[in-house]
């Protein structure tokens, strides 16, 4: 869900002329999605986060964090913030 790239491979639409190109829209809402709900579970956790999730989704959020999209960097920031690291 964090892994952009991977959404636009999954999201596609066929345009008139034929081609099947990425749905950046709904790949990139994925994502955007994906690091709320990630920053709303941090917020709900009492007993710390799992070591699993520190080195599998936080470098993910952290690659986020450096995108050239405007709207992807603010909210992958937004959830870094949330991180006890």
């Amino acid at each position: 869900m964090l892994d952009e790239k991977r959404q636009m491979r999954n999201f596609r639409v066929q345009l008139d002329d034929g081609r099947t190109v990425p749905d950046e829209a709904k790949a990139r809402e994925t994502v955007l999605l994906a690091l709320r709900a990630l920053a709303d579970w941090h917020h709900k956790q009492k007993n710390g986060v799992p070591s699993e999730v520190k080195t599998t989704i936080y470098p993910l959020v952290d690659q986020l964090a450096t995108s050239p999209v405007a709207q992807l960097k603010v909210q992958a920031e937004n959830t870094r913030s949330t991180f006890a690291r």
